[in-house]
């Protein structure tokens, strides 16, 4: 595995990681640090689901992934595709007229640093076939 590659996953598995635990044990402290404040238990439920849950599954099969090199490709494409909704996401609400705060100015400029990462290791690395 690739230094530059290594540095991608293990900061995405790590991230992920985290950020998923933490909703997972606490939605609504985690919810309020990035201005989200449900509206009924529903509304905790799903940040718990979404949040906590669909991140720490990302986390889990990017650590798979890991696990061996026949599994590297999907890893990095995942990442692209993972990476890259987040910042279309961003993206289209900035282009709706809602303004991005500093935290998802932050978070937009990770995500698209990362797609232009992952795009790039695909595209020139000798672990994905180039």
């Amino acid at each position: 595995m690739s230094i530059t590659f290594s540095i991608l996953l293990w900061f995405s598995i790590l991230s992920f990681a985290g950020i998923g635990a933490a909703f997972l044990l606490n939605p609504l402290r985690w919810a309020q640090s990035i201005d989200i404040r449900p509206v009924s238990e529903a509304g905790k439920v799903d940040i718990r689901a979404t949040y906590g849950g669909g991140f720490l599954a990302l986390s889990l099969f990017w650590f798979w992934c890991s696990l061996g090199p026949a599994r590297y490709e999907a890893a990095v494409w995942s990442m692209t595709l993972v990476y890259g909704g987040l910042a279309m996401g961003r993206i289209l609400s900035w282009l709706a007229g809602d303004t991005l705060g500093r935290k998802m100015v932050v978070f937009l400029a990770v995500e698209v640093v990362a797609v232009v990462w992952a795009v790039w290791l695909a595209s020139t690395s000798a672990e994905f076939g180039h």
